[in-house]
């Protein structure tokens, strides 16, 4: 069952890099939020809707990567 869980983590940590690596760049970081540059309404706090997979694949799989660690790093102690 280990191995097994073992496995999934590692698949899921694959898919969470390939996801996260074909966003595109939302472009002015942490400066913009903050007024170094001119935001748009991809602001932190601001009202941007994630709308496509590829947000949606890199969220679903950061939940079941922290799930999946977390019931492993149980199992292992």
């Amino acid at each position: 069952m280990y191995t097994f869980l073992l496995t999934l983590l590692i698949l899921d940590a694959i898919v969470l890099a390939i996801a996260v690596l074909l966003q595109s760049g939302k472009g002015g970081g942490l400066a913009a939020s903050f007024g170094g540059a001119s935001s748009s309404s991809d602001s932190l706090i601001g009202s941007r809707q994630a709308g496509n997979l590829l947000t949606k694949a890199s969220w679903w799989c950061g939940g079941i990567f922290l799930g999946l660690a977390f019931i492993l790093q149980m199992m292992s102690s």
